[in-house]
């Protein structure tokens, strides 16, 4: 029967190659364990729970008048957000007719216990790993890329039309950070700078597009002096932009304005900063491989939007959980069914994004 776990079909005993589960090397893939510490994380939180926002007076001061001042009733602007938490699941089951002629036989448990995978290397340090690494990449693609309504390009959507059903189930689970920020864009025009270059018909165009002189760095610079006075005032406020464009900034830098080459510093493995005008600007490759693997525009060649700039603070950008931290939603439940001889695993939690204030939002893409 067909099984979720590793497909092991093309690493059978006889080949004569891979006769053991620790022969095996593991894929290098983009580390997307510490993305959590470039948003913030919310514990205990509740679906349909109010987060409730509070302002600054402003003006209050008048000219002393000596006896008999006038009293006013001066009002402290609030506002309240509400936390839209999706629920979400894991399940995926195995059988051990799968997997006991290729190179996990001798990880699994012999006789009548074959079939059960619970306490064996190839679920311990392979299987259930290898789960939960797959579990944090969605969060995270879920968190930035997540639409409710996602469709294919072709339905006229934003996702490739290559994506699968899984894809598609994956990305509809809960409204990402881009969908709110688009939304806040569309609210105010003025939060939002459009990058001519993402409009191109194909790949190539792009990127030679992005690279007319002075298009990256002018992306850069209006999305620092456009942005409203009180997201230039934060102490936390960053810039996150895609690969695609910090490439395109630093061509641009070098090549048409003679500067040098800009100094970036690793934030963790694969994401790196520099910094501009006294701005943090944060590379997030992790962003590129989303929109190259799943943003192909229908036909074409070209990606949806490579090319985008996030000017915010990483206070603003919230992800809601019921528990304590990111890595206590990756935990699931191992389930060995005697009658039906099958594993089963499973793992369920909830999660959603919420951008504390609008005005602390400028966007380019």
């Amino acid at each position: 029967m067909a099984s979720s776990g590793i497909n092991l079909e093309n690493l059978t005993l006889p080949n004569g190659a891979v006769q053991e589960l620790n022969q095996l090397i593991w894929l290098t893939v983009l580390g997307v364990d510490k993305l959590g510490s470039l948003i913030t994380v919310v514990p205990n939180a509740k679906h349909g729970d109010k987060l409730g926002i509070i302002g600054r007076y402003g003006s209050i001061v008048h000219a002393r008048v000596g006896c008999n001042p006038t009293y006013y009733n001066h009002l402290v602007a609030a506002s309240e957000k509400t936390w839209d938490l999706s629920a979400f699941e894991i399940a995926e089951q195995s059988c051990f007719e799968d997997v006991e002629a290729t190179c996990a036989y001798n990880s699994l448990h012999k006789g009548t216990d074959i079939a059960d995978f619970t306490g064996t290397d190839y679920l311990n340090d392979y299987l259930q790993p290898l789960l939960e690494e797959g579990l944090t990449a969605d969060l995270f693609k879920m968190a930035w890329f997540g639409d409710k309504d996602a469709v294919k390009a072709s339905d006229g959507g934003t996702l490739s039309d290559e994506c699968t059903d899984d894809d598609i189930a994956t990305f509809t689970v809960m409204d990402g950070f881009f969908k709110r920020i688009e939304a806040v864009c569309a609210a105010d025009p003025e939060r939002l700078i459009s990058i001519a270059a993402n409009d191109e018909d194909t790949w190539d165009a792009q990127y030679n597009a992005i690279r007319v002189s002075g298009v990256a760095t002018g992306i850069l610079n209006q999305l620092i002096t456009k942005a409203k006075i009180v997201l230039r005032d934060q102490a936390d406020k960053v810039i996150y932009v895609t690969q695609a464009l910090a490439d395109a900034w630093e061509w641009d830098v070098v090549n048409n304005f003679k500067g040098s080459a800009a100094n970036w510093t690793a934030v963790f493995d694969g994401v790196q900063y520099t910094t501009v005008n006294g701005v943090k600007i944060v590379a997030i490759p992790y962003w590129d491989n989303c929109i190259q693997t799943y943003g192909k525009r229908s036909g074409n060649g070209a990606y949806y939007k490579p090319f985008r700039a996030l000017f915010t603070t990483v206070g603003n950008l919230m992800f809601g959980t019921p528990g304590t931290t990111l890595e206590g939603m990756a935990k699931f439940d191992v389930i060995f069914n005697k009658e039906t001889r099958l594993n089963k695993v499973y793992g369920t939690d909830k999660g959603g994004t919420l951008l504390l204030q609008d005005d602390l939002v400028q966007y380019a893409a």
